[in-house]
């Protein structure tokens, strides 16, 4: 977030920043302001997510696993 605000005051350009999830949970939670009795244990100010997306600072957007790239480096894959 820091570094989208500093690009924008450097070039003028106002894009949001893409963040990819393989979490459908994680990103409806995002997307869903609600209260649910399984989320009330999130603090507050975990939260941020949630209020970028609702300012479009952050476009969420589901992508497969098996399209991650950066998840070759980050889990065990057995073939």
């Amino acid at each position: 977030m820091h570094l989208k605000r500093m690009i924008e005051e450097i070039t003028g350009l106002c894009k949001s920043v893409v963040l990819q999830s393989d979490n459908q949970s994680a990103l409806k939670l995002a997307r869903n302001p609600a209260f649910h009795a399984g989320t009330k244990h999130i603090d507050i100010r975990y939260h941020f997510i949630r209020e970028a997306a609702e300012r479009k600072d952050v476009e969420l957007r589901y992508l497969p696993t098996e399209q991650m790239v950066a998840d070759v480096l980050t889990k065990v894959y057995l073939y």
